[in-house]
């Protein structure tokens, strides 16, 4: 190749240019080029060892990010001749889509200077909502019943795809049409469908209109920040007819606070109303019903199923607070609720579509789970939609189309394809993904020339089609950047910096100023109803434990109001001070108080399920607040385990203990006795005895069995808990999920030992969260079939015991250790055998 022809790779021509000349610049290729990396993963639970090959090893390719400053970049060039192999290449709108769903990415570089195989020119680089606004253009020329010339109404049509949910089309369309207090409301609109909550915030801040106020409460409540979106529905006077759309957000948020029937009845009656809200009410309604329905079918058959995650929540909140009660019913009337939310579109059509098809996927409907989350990967700007449409594949084992769906995840959320690449055979995934990735590289682009004479400008477009200039943009833009410098091409405002997850991060507020929280990228319409209704997903495109994120400047007391679960202590208290007639303070003495209210509620209330469930909450997050206020503990929130599965970790400089401190009160739900008086100011005591103790004075381990020393009734109470916790986990896995408890099960795992775990060789991470959930299989066996109950349980969990009615001793979760790391291995059946002659006898008297 020539110096002379480099230049038909250049997307623009060096020097000024307008952005709507980028836009007919992107019109013009029929392919975008992507470069890849390579990496591979083993399905097994260790990594192979240095000179080692392991069997199962998938290849994965990924697109390359790099970093720029403090901004990470995404590339992609406008032909394959530009880059050295490998490479994958995609229609533009297909490309530029599947950007838009990456999480990790600042900004988007055409043709930067990196892995390129020639010179390629000026490089363009767009902020998210830049893209956005190519992406709607693209679209909308492609569609033949929008237009953007200037005869046509752009801020109508806007409207229109805004009711459709396609939120690209709606924001590029109302960029086009004239400034006005509509259209910025319809933009500011698309850019919430969007996820892009803070360009929202800043199109809208400053403007005091009754719908202004309107999507800012929206957008405060769709960003964890509650009680701010009430004080902005308060302020809209009733005069401004908004009566209904106010109705709407309040039943979203007391969902969220777990005020479940007040919510299902306000949603009910906007519904039957009819008019704009009907279908989001609908939704809301459908949202409310299929959360206790959910509850009540698990409880009914299996477990909730836990996403494997290994990692996180950080943003997202609990979730809403569905009532523990029995609802017979509920799965129909939810499947009704998401038909009838579909039958119209609306701009909540994503969102609909992806929860109905969790909804679906969960209750077992494959096959409508797969259609619903067809058209929520197809509208939707997340890749949580994606993710959920390979699970739903794989239920109705379409395997082939699954995995490309994956291959094609990979390229922008690496972490999430390679969980999900767990969920396939294993004897069949490596062909599959083998078969997969031939496909992604054998792509090849035909090579796009713009233009051909060397420093001529492209081809002009028509003269009857050329678009009006774009809203809130400069009309010159210089397109190369200067180095190590990222610039946006038209940013009129500086992005939120990064961080390890994708958040969408508000500048710090001024006093009164109406700011959001911070908010991953992606949530439907609450992170809590994700947390609910999208537990089957395996990737974790989340965290599973969850802090909230929020300002220094705010005392202790302010930051756990704004925790949706420890603020319930707040509203208990209040109510218990006019209840009781005294003052309610957050320390041991009141946890009195804690107990005589939920004596009371399960003495009156012996058939009101819901109103034990609402106090048994209150109760726990007053309890919650106490240790984190007296003892510094600090409550780790698991999405999808209801709140007696969440530890507290109490940390001190040279140990640190985990408690269940939320058990303590909710087990008067699964009891018909109420525990003898003080029994939380007996274990507020238990936990400093604990914090107080010097390291390594309690007895552990065969030390603790040959002196006959047991743990403290309540440390035992934690292992209890925390073996409920194992055992829910383990039934969701794929590798522990057909397990049995018993000796059949024993024989199984006995196996995957002897194939997957070699002497010398330290398991992974995820190699040692699997032992765990065998170590508690196996102590599963031990409670059913020999009547073991745990008798040490201090140190590590492998130097935990049980005992036997014959007074043998057992650690099941250390002899799972030791069979997975010995060369001299028993055997877990022979193990089981020997345990079996000695119940018989003790059965016999011998």
């Amino acid at each position: 190749m020539t110096p002379d022809d480099q230049h038909d790779f250049s997307i623009f021509k060096p020097g000024p240019a307008s952005f709507e000349h980028i836009i007919e610049s992107f019109k013009a290729f029929s392919e975008l080029a992507a470069p890849l990396t390579e990496t591979l993963i083993y399905r097994g639970p260790r990594e192979p060892s240095a000179g080692e090959t392991i069997s199962g090893g998938i290849r994965f390719f990924i697109i390359p990010v790099y970093k720029d400053k403090d901004h990470t970049v995404l590339p992609a060039f406008t032909d394959a001749r530009l880059l050295k192999p490998p490479f994958t290449s995609k229609p533009p709108l297909e490309l530029l889509k599947l950007y838009f769903c990456s999480q990790t990415a600042d900004f988007f570089s055409f043709n930067p200077s990196l892995n390129s195989a020639v010179a390629a020119g000026p490089e363009i680089r767009l902020n998210r909502q830049q893209l956005s606004l190519v992406i709607g253009a693209l679209e909308t020329s492609a569609c033949p019943g929008a237009s953007s010339d200037n005869s046509s109404d752009p801020a109508r049509q806007a409207e229109m795809f805004l009711g459709q949910a396609q939120a690209h089309k709606a924001h590029y369309l109302a960029s086009l049409a004239p400034a006005g207090p509509q259209t910025t409301l319809i933009k500011a609109a698309a850019l919430m469908e969007l996820d892009l909550y803070q360009d929202a915030y800043d199109l809208l801040t400053g403007d005091e209109s009754p719908q202004a106020l309107c999507l800012l409460a929206e957008i405060h409540r769709r960003t964890d920040n509650p009680r701010k979106a009430r004080e902005l529905l308060f302020s809209i006077p009733q005069s401004a007819g908004l009566d209904r759309r106010k109705n709407l957000e309040t039943a979203w948020l007391d969902l969220d606070e777990g005020k479940t029937v007040k919510a299902q009845r306000m949603f009910g009656n906007l519904a039957a109303a009819g008019g704009d809200e009907r279908q989001e009410a609908l939704f809301g309604l459908a949202m409310a019903t299929a959360g206790p329905a959910l509850a009540a079918d698990n409880r009914g058959n299996r477990p909730a199923t836990p996403r494997w995650n290994g990692s996180p929540a950080g943003a997202p909140k609990e979730g809403p607070r569905y009532p523990d009660t029995e609802n017979t019913s509920g799965l129909s009337e939810a499947t009704a609720a998401f038909e009838a939310a579909l039958e119209c579109p609306s701009k909540a059509s994503s969102r609909i579509f992806f929860y109905a098809g969790n909804f679906f996927l969960r209750s077992g409907h494959a096959a409508r789970a797969e259609v619903c989350l067809r058209e929520s990967s197809r509208l939707s700007t997340s890749p949580q939609a994606r993710a959920n449409l390979i699970l739903a594949l794989l239920k109705g084992n379409k395997l082939e189309e699954a995995a490309d769906l994956t291959t094609e995840l990979a390229l922008i959320e690496s972490a999430s394809a390679v969980r999900l690449a767990a969920q396939f055979p294993k004897d069949k995934a490596q062909r599959l993904f083998e078969s997969a990735f031939r496909s992604l590289l054998e792509a090849r682009p035909a090579a796009v020339t713009p233009w051909k004479a060397k420093g001529s400008p492209p081809p002009p477009p028509p003269a009857n089609t050329s678009p009006a200039p774009i809203r809130g943009t400069t009309g010159e833009t210089i397109i190369s950047l200067e180095a190590a410098v990222p610039k946006a091409v038209l940013s009129s405002r500086s992005l939120a910096s990064s961080s390890p997850e994708p958040v969408t991060t508000a500048p710090a507020p001024a006093d009164g100023a109406r700011q959001p929280a911070s908010r991953r990228t992606y949530s439907g319409d609450t992170a809590a109803e994700a947390a609910q209704l999208g537990q089957e997903s395996a990737p974790a495109l989340k965290l599973e434990t969850n802090k909230d994120i929020l300002s220094a400047a705010l005392t202790a007391e302010e930051e756990t109001k704004k925790d949706s679960f420890l603020s319930r202590a707040f509203e208990l208290a209040s109510g218990l001070e006019d209840e009781f007639g005294k003052k309610i303070h957050f320390n041991i003495d009141c946890l009195t108080d804690i107990e005589r209210k939920l004596r009371l509620t399960f003495i009156r209330s012996k058939g009101n399920s819901q109103e034990k469930l609402d106090t048994v909450r209150d109760c726990a997050a007053f309890l919650c607040y106490v240790l984190q206020e007296r003892l510094k503990g600090q409550l780790i929130k698991f999405q999808d385990f209801d709140p007696w599965g969440w530890p507290m970790i109490f940390e001190r400089p040279s140990y640190k203990i985990t408690s269940y401190p939320i058990e303590r009160v909710w087990k008067l739900l699964w009891q018909d006795t109420l525990p003898d008086p003080g029994w939380l100011t007996k274990y507020l005591h238990y936990l400093e005895e604990e914090l107080n103790a010097a390291p390594g004075s309690k007895m552990q381990g065969m030390a603790a069995v040959r002196s006959r020393v047991m743990s403290h009734a309540e440390k035992i109470t934690e292992a209890q808990t925390e073996h409920k916790r194992m055992r829910i986990l383990a039934s969701s896995l794929v590798e522990t999920s057909d397990i049995e408890t018993g000796r059949t099960g024993l024989a199984k795992m006995e196996q995957v030992l002897k194939t997957d775990f070699h002497p010398n060789i330290p398991p992974t991470s995820d190699g040692w969260k699997l032992l765990r959930c065998y170590g508690h299989l196996l102590a599963g066996t031990m409670i059913k079939d020999f009547k073991a109950s745990w008798y040490n349980v201090e140190g590590s969990d492998g130097l935990w015991s049980m005992q036997t009615p014959w007074k043998t001793f057992i650690f099941p979760i250390g002899k799972i250790y030791k069979e997975a790391s010995s060369s001299s291995r028993d055997g877990l059946a022979a193990y089981y055998d020997h345990l079996v002659a000695e119940k018989l006898k003790y059965a016999t008297g011998q």
